[in-house]
C-alpha cells in the first residue's frame, strides 16, 4: 500500500501547485470530465462484458466537435448524452426567447437543467455565433471549412498485460503479449476524411491481425458523401441496421432509449465482425434523403463440425491459438441496400429501409439464434413525431414471417415531470444480424416482448428517477433466459456548488438456463445493487471522486445468496500542460457470480470495462502529458492484487498502457 499512499500524497501536494484554470480539461483533452460521469451512469449499470470501443470513440469525436447551442436543432441536442425531449425543448425555448448564448456557462439560466445534468453535458457542447452545416446522412465534422490545409492525427497505442506474458510464457498463445494499435486519420475539414487502422490483439502473432480503411468524400456534388471502405450504419431506430453498441438505458429513465441516427459512420474502432466493408452514398433533395450501401465481407465463426453449418457468429475477435484461428473469416457476406428519409420541419421524420443479405453457409436450424437458411430480405418503416409536449418514435421490421417492431413515447408533464413508455417485440427467429436492439434479458439473442415505463421529478433538492421493465420470452429454450423483469431508482442532487452526489438502485429477476446442468430447466437469478458516487470539484482542475457498489446474488434453484461490495477513491489534478489521475478500490465478492464492474478511462480513444471478484485491492494512476503544440502522451498503469481468501487462488495482475497522440 506505500505505492498507492505515495500516489495520493503526490496527488493533493500538486494541488497546491494548480491554478484555477477556465476550461483546462478541455483545451488540452486530458481528463475525460464527460467520459468518467457518462460511463459510470451507463456502462457500470450494465451486468454485462461490453465492448465499448465505439462509444468511446463517438464521445470523443463529440467532445472534440462539440453541438454548438446556438444553432443546434432539437435533434441536435438530443444526441447529446443525457439530454432528453424535455431538456432539449427547454434550451430551445431560452434561446427562442433570450436570444443566441454567450457561453455555455449561460445554460445555468435555464431552469428546467439541473447544475449536474449541466456539468454531465458540457464537454458536448459549445456556444459559436456561426451557423452549423445542414446535417446530412454522413458523420464527420459540423464545421465550415476554413483552411484548405489537412489535419493528420496519427494515433499509437500498446497495452501490456502480466497475465498475458504468463499464457505466452506457458505457451497457451503463440503470439507476444502486447496489445498494439495504430491509427493515422487526414481529415480536410468538411471535405474528405482518410483513415488506416492496424491492430492486433494480446497473444496474437501477426502485427496487423486486423486492419481497416476508409476514405470519405464530401465535396462530390450532387451527393452529400461518398465512402469507400469500412463503415456503419445508424438508421431508424436500431431494429434493422445499426451499430453493434448503443448508449445502455440503466443510467437515466428515461433519456437513453430513443435513438438519435446518425446515418453513415466512417468505421474507427477495433471490432472486428461489427462494420461493413465496401461503399456508400447519399444526397438530399428538399427533406428528401437517399442513401445506398454495399459491402462484401468476411465475419468469424463457429461451425457445426457436422454439417458445416454456421451455429453463431464468433464475436470476441481474438486469434491467439490455433482453436481461435481456425474461427476466423469463416462466413462471408454480401449485403446491399437502400434508405429514405423524409423530414417534415420540425414535426414528423419518416424513413424506408431494405436491405438483402446473403451468407455464403447456411444457419444450423437448431442454433440459439432461431435463424435457418442463409439469404435474408429485410424491409422496415421508421418514425418520429414531434409534438409541443410529447415526442412518438419507432420502427416495424420484416423479414419473410418474422415481424419486429418497437414504439417510444416521451411526454412532458409539466417543466419538472417527463415520463416515457415503450413496448418491444422480437420474436424468435428474426434476423438481427446488424440490429442494437434494445431489451431486458441479458441472452445474446434479443428474443422478447417487453414493456418499460420510466419517470424522472426535477425537485430543489435534485433528480428522482424511477424506471420498471417487464420483459417474457415467445418460445423459452434451455438455452436462453426466460421471463424476467427490472425496476431501479436514482436519484441525483447538488449541496453545493461543485458537490454532486448521486444515489442508484438496481432490482433484476430473470429465469436463466442452469449453468451446472443446461438440461435441468431454468433457474431464477435476482440481483440487489445499491451505487453511491459522490464528487467534489475543488477548482476547475482538480476533483476528488468517492464510490461504493453493494451487490447481491440469489440463485433460487440452489437457494445461493451471495454479496458483493466495492469502494474506491479517485484523485484528478490538471494543469495547461498534464494531468495526473489515481484511483484504489477495494473489493469483496463471495464468489464471480456476485462480481461487481468497474470502469476506467484508459488513454485517450479507450476504456477499461473489468469485473472484480474475490477479496483483493487494484488501483491505477493515469498521466497525460503535452510535450509540445500538437504532441501528447498518455500513460496508465494499474495493479490487482486478490488475497486466498473465499477459496479464491492467489492472483496478482498489473498492466501498463502507452499512447502517443501527434495532430499536425
Amino acid at each position: 500500500m506505500r505505492i498507492q499512499l505515495l500516489i495520493l500524497s503526490v496527488l493533493f501536494l500538486l494541488n497546491g501547485l494548480v491554478l484555477p484554470q477556465e476550461d483546462s480539461v478541455r483545451s488540452i483533452g486530458l481528463i475525460p470530465s464527460g467520459y468518467d460521469r457518462f460511463w459510470n451512469n451507463l456502462i457500470e449499470e450494465n451486468m454485462t462484458e461490453v465492448n465499448e470501443s465505439e462509444i468511446s470513440d463517438d464521445l470523443e469525436n463529440l467532445s472534440l466537435h462539440p453541438v454548438d447551442i446556438n444553432s443546434a436543432t432539437l435533434e441536435d441536442f438530443l444526441r447529446v448524452p443525457f439530454l432528453n425531449y424535455q431538456d432539449a425543448k427547454a434550451i430551445l425555448e431560452y434561446r427562442k426567447t433570450s436570444g443566441k448564448f454567450f457561453s455555455t456557462n449561460e445554460l445555468r439560466q435555464v431552469k428546467a437543467l439541473s447544475s449536474i445534468l449541466i456539468c454531465n453535458i458540457l464537454p458536448y457542447v459549445t456556444a459559436k455565433t456561426y451557423e452549423m452545416i445542414p446535417a446530412s446522412a454522413f458523420t464527420l465534422r459540423a464545421e465550415p471549412d476554413v483552411s484548405p490545409i489537412p489535419e493528420v492525427d496519427l494515433r499509437l497505442r500498446m497495452l501490456s498485460n502480466s497475465l498475458y506474458n504468463k499464457d505466452v510464457t506457458a505457451g497457451t498463445y503463440s503470439g507476444t503479449p502486447f496489445k498494439l494499435y495504430n491509427r493515422l486519420k487526414v481529415n480536410s475539414k468538411d471535405r474528405y476524411q482518410l483513415a488506416f487502422i492496424l491492430e492486433k490483439d494480446a497473444g496474437e502473432t501477426p502485427l496487423s491481425d486486423f486492419s481497416s480503411f476508409h476514405l470519405l468524400l464530401n465535396f462530390l456534388k450532387p451527393f452529400e458523401g461518398v465512402l469507400i471502405g469500412d463503415y456503419t450504419l445508424e438508421f431508424g431506430q436500431g431494429l434493422a441496421l445499426w451499430s453493434p453498441y448503443g448508449y445502455l438505458r440503466d443510467g437515466d429513465a428515461v433519456s437513453s432509449l430513443q435513438r438519435q441516427n446518425k446515418g453513415i459512420k466512417p468505421y474507427l474502432s477495433t471490432d472486428e465482425n461489427s462494420f461493413l466493408r465496401g461503399g456508400a452514398l447519399s444526397f438530399s433533395l428538399k427533406g428528401l434523403r437517399l442513401s445506398a450501401f454495399y459491402s462484401n465481407n468476411a465475419r468469424d465463426a463457429n461451425l457445426d463440425t457436422a454439417s458445416g453449418k454456421v451455429t453463431s457468429f464468433y464475436t470476441s475477435g481474438y486469434h491467439r491459438n490455433l482453436r481461435e484461428s481456425m474461427k476466423k473469416d469463416k462466413v462471408k457476406e454480401v449485403l446491399f441496400g437502400a434508405y429514405a428519409d423524409y423530414q417534415l420541419n420540425e414535426i414528423l421524420k419518416a424513413g424506408i429501409l431494405y436491405y438483402h443479405s446473403e451468407f455464403s453457409r447456411s444457419f444450423l436450424e437448431s442454433s440459439p439464434s432461431g435463424l435457418s437458411g442463409s439469404r435474408f430480405d429485410i424491409f422496415s418503416l421508421s418514425y418520429k413525431l414531434f409534438l409541443e409536449k410529447v415526442m412518438i418514435s419507432g420502427e416495424a421490421a420484416n423479414a419473410g414471417r418474422k415481424t419486429a417492431f418497437n414504439s417510444s413515447m416521451e411526454l412532458i408533464i409539466t417543466k419538472e415531470i417527463n415520463a416515457l413508455i415503450s413496448f418491444r417485440h422480437y420474436p424468435r427467429g428474426f434476423p438481427s444480424l446488424h440490429s442494437s436492439l434494445s431489451g431486458g434479458s441479458s441472452g445474446g439473442f434479443r428474443q422478447e416482448a417487453g414493456i418499460y415505463c420510466g419517470m424522472n421529478f426535477k425537485t430543489p433538492l435534485g433528480t428522482f428517477g424511477i424506471f420498471y421493465d417487464q420483459f417474457k420470452k415467445e418460445k423459452q429454450s434451455y438455452s436462453l433466459p426466460a421471463n424476467g423483469n427490472k425496476f431501479g431508482m436514482s436519484f441525483s442532487f447538488s449541496t453545493a456548488k461543485n458537490l454532486k452526489m448521486n444515489f442508484r438502485y438496481r432490482n433484476g429477476d430473470e429465469e436463466i438456463c442452469n449453468l451446472r446442468d443446461p438440461f435441468a430447466g431454468t433457474v431464477t437469478r435476482q440481483s440487489r445493487t445499491f451505487r453511491a458516487d459522490l464528487r467534489m470539484d475543488f477548482t476547475s482542475s482538480l476533483f476528488i471522486k468517492l464510490h461504493g457498489s453493494l451487490n447481491r446474488y440469489m440463485d433460487t434453484k440452489e437457494d445461493k445468496k451471495e454479496k458483493g461490495f466495492l469502494l474506491y477513491e479517485e484523485t484528478a489534478v490538471s494543469r495547461s500542460m498534464f494531468s495526473l489521475s489515481a484511483r484504489i478500490s477495494y473489493f469483496r465478492t463471495e464468489s464471480y457470480y456476485s462480481r461487481i464492474f468497474q470502469v476506467e478511462y484508459d488513454t485517450p480513444g479507450s476504456l477499461a470495462n473489468s469485473f472484480l471478484y474475490g477479496q483483493g485491492v487494484r488501483w491505477f494512476i493515469n498521466l497525460r502529458g503535452r510535450i509540445f503544440q500538437g504532441v501528447s502522451v498518455s500513460m496508465k498503469y494499474s495493479e490487482t492484487y486478490r488475497s486466498e481468501s473465499l477459496q479464491m487462488p492467489e492472483e496478482e495482475n498489473n498492466s501498463l498502457s502507452l499512447q502517443l497522440d501527434v495532430k499536425l
